[in-house]
């Protein structure tokens, strides 16, 4: 009995295992584009209670890249598998203090003298 459990424990890993690798290998951007927007949404349910209303959709697709980083952070940085949660929350959280520090501490000054470096780098190239 023990042993099917580990074998069906098993098969699901790999199965799981499997699918995140097949999402990898799409080749057209309108596949990858529907896979990400599925998975923002998908996400957006489910932390749609826990969030300050009209944060939602901000929050949701940051939640949603963290989720998908911490896979590649955890195996980048020797962390075991099952800490992605534990880093995702990390990557979160750092991310929202980059987010209010922006949107909190916005320079108009800096942003108008920005905008003008960008429209001029843009006129030499000719875009």
């Amino acid at each position: 009995m023990a042993r099917s459990r580990v074998r069906a424990a098993a098969r699901k890993a790999l199965q799981r295992q499997a699918a995140r690798q097949a999402t990898e290998v799409l080749t057209r951007p309108d596949e990858r584009a529907d896979l990400v927007a599925a998975g923002v949404r998908s996400t957006a349910v489910l932390i749609a209670d826990l969030v300050v209303p009209g944060s939602l959709w901000w929050v949701a697709p940051l939640q949603f890249v963290c989720e998908q980083m911490s896979v590649r952070v955890c195996h980048q940085h020797g962390l075991p598998p099952e800490r992605r949660d534990d880093v995702a929350t990390y990557l979160m959280a750092a991310l929202q203090e980059y987010v209010h520090a922006l949107a909190g501490e916005f320079d108009p000054e800096h942003f108008e003298a920005w905008i003008a470096a960008e429209s001029k780098a843009l006129d030499r190239e000719g875009v």
